[in-house]
């Protein structure tokens, strides 16, 4: 099940349960007014089809180049560049570099292999059994260490 699939499935996750916590005027209003990514979002993003489905990368992010977009030239290059980037997120070559570098670490950490040598992207989905509110939840990685089922969650931070 891709990520758009997942985000599009109808029952509620975390996420979704810390904004209605809050209030459900602001869970509706965001449900009906989704939040543009943040930079930091889209490098998590990012960050997180590198390392855990990097074949994947290609085909959801395009590097920007780097053009004087104040010119005609740039500005004729980077439009040209939208068009063949069209339904990719935009990301930026630094962003790329960094997040390049980081999975570089990961892979060179023999534990962090292992941990995520496990199956990815695990979507699961069950009814709540005090409410029976359809609920659902998305693993990064499944993975047996031994005798351990081992659920891990990837994240990355500015700091």
């Amino acid at each position: 099940m891709t990520e758009k699939e997942y985000r599009s499935h109808p029952a509620i996750s975390h996420s979704q349960l810390l904004k209605i916590a809050e209030s459900p005027e602001k869970f509706k209003y965001y449900q009906e007014n989704p939040e543009e990514p943040t930079p930091a979002l889209i490098f998590g993003q990012l960050f997180h089809a590198m390392a855990l489905q990097p074949e994947t990368v290609n085909d959801l992010f395009a590097v920007a180049p780097n053009v004087d977009r104040r010119t005609k030239a740039g500005k004729e290059a980077f439009a040209e560049f939208q068009k063949e980037a069209e339904n990719k997120t935009i990301v930026t070559a630094d962003m790329y570099q960094q997040a390049t570098e980081m999975c570089e670490a990961l892979r060179k950490n023999e534990f962090v292999q292992k941990l995520l040598a496990g199956e990815k992207e695990v979507a699961f989905f069950w009814d709540d059994d005090l409410t029976g509110e359809p609920c659902k939840c998305r693993t990064d990685v499944l993975t047996d260490l031994g005798d351990s089922l081992i659920v891990v969650d990837l994240k990355s931070t500015e700091n």
